[in-house]
């Protein structure tokens, strides 16, 4: 991932929704990095302290280029 394109995409495996983003991403031929939710030792508390947040329950939570997008999903269309 370049500097430029710092696109990253917090995510569950079985949310319809994140489905649905990187999708939205991969047409647009976006690059991303996916972090799951809920692998890796990544939790809710680690997403939200990774985005400066502390108001984030939700995924998916997108980072597009850099700009954090509320709203997730709904947010990139």
């Amino acid at each position: 991932m370049t500097e430029q394109n710092n696109t990253i995409i917090y995510t569950k495996t079985t949310c319809p929704y994140c489905i649905n983003a990187k999708q939205l991403l991969d047409a647009r031929k976006i690059a991303y990095k996916e972090i799951i939710v809920g692998e890796n030792g990544v939790t809710k508390d680690s997403m939200n302290q990774a985005l400066g947040r502390n108001d984030l329950n939700t995924v998916p939570q997108v980072v597009l280029r850099g700009s954090f997008i509320p709203g997730g999903y709904t947010g990139l269309k």
